[in-house]
């Protein structure tokens, strides 16, 4: 089987480092002020998108360790 990785969108990155880190999923909607579904529709795409399988505590290290093997993103400030 081949590995495949698409690039996640900054949202899907966002919300599945703070996963990763320990916070609930209604921690991360209150803090960035959206659902719980669309934050779990957001983990769901970034674990699809990394080929991440697995959920509850197997998942968190799987998605941790998919997270830790994505390039890092340039960031472009204007200007410069």
């Amino acid at each position: 089987m081949e590995f495949t990785s698409k690039r996640l969108s900054p949202t899907e990155d966002a919300i599945a480092r703070r996963f990763v880190a320990g916070w609930c999923i209604k921690e991360i909607a209150v803090e960035r002020a959206r659902s719980t579904a669309t934050i779990a529709f957001h983990l769901v795409e970034a674990r699809r998108k990394l080929n991440v399988r697995g959920r509850g505590i197997k998942g968190r290290s799987a998605l941790r360790e998919a997270l830790a093997r994505q390039e890092p993103r340039k960031i472009e400030i204007e200007g410069e």
